[in-house]
């Protein structure tokens, strides 16, 4: 059960990033579908000018059949960049909003998780979940115990002391009401 609008908003405030996280998918993207369309185009020239040099058709000669490969292998690489850059920012954002999500689900269960826990309540699968808490282990914003049972427990700090201290001060409001209660009830 996976779904987009149970996903946090990750948004410039909340992240640095200089933009909001992309709301369609991969490809409905202009760049993408250009470096796609380059790579078939120009590819399939690449390959009509190599056979036309292999059976000595060429219409303008081999050494400007060549300076045309070149130039369309050239744009072939652009395309492969341009396919393999959206790849790449796709897959940021998606490890962004993972970690996102993992960080609020910990804030909400007191500053503890589990890999299975994660992934039942998020709808993210296991592996993904797993290699997010590692990705959150390794930058040190979470620390790994093992339960009695054997199980992986992520413990995140920093949002454990927040808890804590709400539920400090959560504490000393009921001992001070009561004692108003007591002084203006006795």
């Amino acid at each position: 059960m996976t779904d987009e609008n149970l996903l946090p908003d990750i948004s410039v405030k909340q992240t640095g990033l200089t933009r909001k996280a992309p709301s369609g998918s991969l490809v409905s993207s202009r760049s993408f579908w250009l470096g796609v369309s380059l790579i078939i185009f120009c590819g399939g020239l690449d390959v009509t000018y190599i056979a036309e040099i292999i059976t000595g058709e060429t219409r303008h000669g081999v050494s400007s059949q060549l300076g045309l490969i070149t130039f369309m292998a050239g744009l072939v690489f652009v395309g492969w960049k341009l396919v393999e850059a959206k790849l790449r920012e796709g897959k940021a954002w998606k490890e962004l909003r993972e970690e996102q999500l993992i960080l609020s689900r910990a804030k909400t269960n007191g500053g503890t998780l589990t890999v299975s826990e994660t992934a039942l309540e998020s709808g993210i699968s296991i592996l993904d979940a797993k290699k997010a808490f590692e990705r959150l282990s390794l930058s040190g914003v979470c620390q790994v115990d093992v339960t009695d049972e054997g199980e992986l427990c992520y413990n995140f700090p920093s949002l454990r002391l927040k808890l804590d201290m709400a539920e400090k001060q959560y504490q000393s409001i009921d001992i001070k009401q009561v004692r108003q209660f007591e002084s203006n009830g006795s």
